[in-house]
């Protein structure tokens, strides 16, 4: 099973405490898809996303919103020098880091013949 983007934007206001029951305006739906396009890419580069858009697999779906998280909770008022900071950027990093070590231990080994 896997998680659309919405879901983690969904997820990303959750976790910066932005919504309870109601649902995201479109400004701040706005604000989270963009900085998570963003955070995508550096992922992407990083080696620690390797699922297509809109598919984002369970066990990553956390690690993953809380480092959307983290990188837009200045946006919303959570940054470091606010009275309530955000502080689960790094925890969900080193999380998603370790769900992508994981999976590459199960993946088999191309050898390469000289």
């Amino acid at each position: 099973m896997s998680r659309t983007n919405n879901e983690i934007y969904t997820m990303v206001a959750e976790e910066l405490e932005l919504i309870g029951v109601e649902s995201l305006d479109a400004d701040t739906l706005d604000k989270i898809s963009r900085r998570e396009t963003s955070v995508r890419e550096w992922l992407i580069n990083e080696g620690l996303v390797y699922w297509l858009s809109d598919a984002i697999p369970e066990a990553a779906a956390l690690p993953y919103a809380q480092i959307v998280a983290g990188q837009c909770a200045q946006t919303f008022g959570r940054g470091p020098n606010s009275s309530s900071p955000y502080l689960l950027g790094d925890i969900g990093f080193r999380a998603l880091e370790r769900h992508v070590s994981k999976r590459s231990d199960r993946e088999p080994v191309q050898a390469e013949y000289f």
